[in-house]
């Protein structure tokens, strides 16, 4: 009996070492790889993989493009609602991709790609809601930060009288940091674009990895591994960018639970770090191991992006409350029956748009695009040590109806809301060191 198993023992292993040596000698990956015996009735653990994550993938669409057509529907003030659906439907993106990388483990390095450089495009969108807090009056947004004390995050004292131009293009580096402007050369716009720019190279760098490098060659970890620390260093600069910005605008957007917007969304930006760094560690650890049910890339492909499906699911219902469309409705009269109201206090109903022109704005990216260009043209000025206007790149969307006409030749208005928000954030700093 056991010379029995031994020689069945050994046929296996010679025929595991066959494929091997021919997925080695074709550039694939090893059959035996993805294969694994049905658990129950024809039902292999791949196939209730991609059963489980559909369901996820599905409840995930229903709740982000229903919230998302929420504010199509009512789509009153663009410039807010079209970077809340952009953010809104990150949960399904991610759900979406992950599913097809559970059902076709081959074109998983490919897939995974499309949601990765979401998440950037997503957290850009989310620098542009703060921005647009801060500053509604797109026209206005120079002269805020002109106009905006500067101030040593360290020391909370101001640190000279030329604005915050300069710490909205740039923030503190000592290396280059002088007499005159100390505390004034981190990019802050540069910080957050530079995440769109870094990962379409590094997706490039992936995809020509997957597609030229043999899968079991140890240069394609190597590749990998360089890819993945550019790609975690980049992230890391656009939270920077955004935290910083939040952290010296606070008073302006506290009111509009930015925390719990930003939290929820960059929850998401944590978990997939998490799983990018404890799976491939597990997996050189040797933990994961082919089973007779279980094949090796369920372990390393099929688990891992099952997880990300089941975890958007939980997230899409999380974005609910903080992403909600109830400020934008029309509000009603104050007997509950009468025509809406523009005076009707806390709602932003101003006008609303068609579900398809509001559809259209949110897929321009001209605000994207111009703001990359933007991000090369602000380089010089990490250089100078005095502020030449460089202007600030057009959202080139929709706007608030009521505000279309005066907003192209309006100047600096001390009653605009920009202006409003300029004071609360001087008065609040100031406040604060009184204190």
């Amino acid at each position: 009996m056991s010379a029995t198993a031994s020689a069945s023992a050994a046929a296996i292993s010679k025929a595991l070492a066959s494929q091997l040596a021919e997925a080695k000698a074709h550039c694939t990956t090893p059959a035996f790889f993805q294969e694994a015996e049905p658990i129950y009735n024809g039902w292999t653990f791949h196939k209730i993989l991609i059963a489980s994550a559909g369901l996820c993938t599905l409840c995930s669409m229903v709740l982000s493009f229903g919230l998302a057509s929420l504010h199509l529907a009512n789509y009153v003030n663009p410039s807010e609602q079209k970077q809340f659906v952009r953010i809104i439907i990150t949960p399904a993106v991610f759900a979406i991709f992950n599913f097809f990388a559970v059902w076709w483990y081959d074109a998983a390095p490919y897939l995974e790609q499309f949601s990765d450089y979401y998440e950037i495009f997503a957290l850009v969108a989310a620098f542009y809601l703060c921005l647009v807090y801060v500053a509604p009056e797109e026209n206005q947004r120079e002269t805020f930060f002109q106009e905006l004390d500067r101030v040593d995050p360290r020391k909370k004292s101001k640190l000279h009288d030329r604005g915050s131009i300069r710490w909205f293009y740039v923030s503190p580096l000592p290396l280059y940091a002088t007499t005159a402007n100390s505390h004034c050369l981190q990019v802050v716009w540069y910080m957050v674009f530079q995440g769109l720019v870094t990962r379409f190279f590094t997706t490039i760098a992936t995809w020509v990895d997957t597609a030229v490098i043999c899968p079991l060659n140890e240069g394609s970890i190597i590749a990998k591994v360089i890819t993945s620390v550019i790609e975690s260093f980049s992230t890391t600069l656009v939270l920077m960018g955004i935290i910083a910005f939040y952290r010296r605008l606070q008073p302006i957007l506290k009111p509009h639970s930015v925390v719990a917007k930003l939290t929820t969304f960059k929850a998401i930006v944590a978990i997939q770090v998490i799983q990018e760094v404890v799976f491939p560690a597990l997996q050189e650890g040797g933990v994961f191991k082919p089973a007779k049910t279980v094949a090796y890339d369920d372990w390393t492909v099929g688990l891992p992006a099952f997880l990300t499906c089941c975890e958007m699911f939980i997230f899409s219902i999380l974005f609910i409350y903080p992403f909600r469309v109830a400020p934008y409705l029309p509000p009603k009269g104050a007997d509950g029956i009468s025509p809406p109201s523009l005076s009707v206090a806390n709602s932003k109903y101003q006008h609303r748009y068609g579900f398809f022109r509001a559809l259209l704005d949110v897929l321009n990216l001209w605000d994207i695009l111009s703001g990359i260009w933007f991000h090369y043209t602000v380089v010089p000025y990490i250089f100078r040590k005095e502020y030449t206007a460089a202007g600030l790149p057009a959202a080139g969307g929709l706007k608030v109806i009521d505000s279309d006409t005066s907003a192209q030749t309006r100047e600096w208005n001390q009653e605009s809301q920009t202006a409003q928000n300029l004071r609360i954030a001087q008065e609040s700093r100031w406040g604060q060191e009184r204190k």
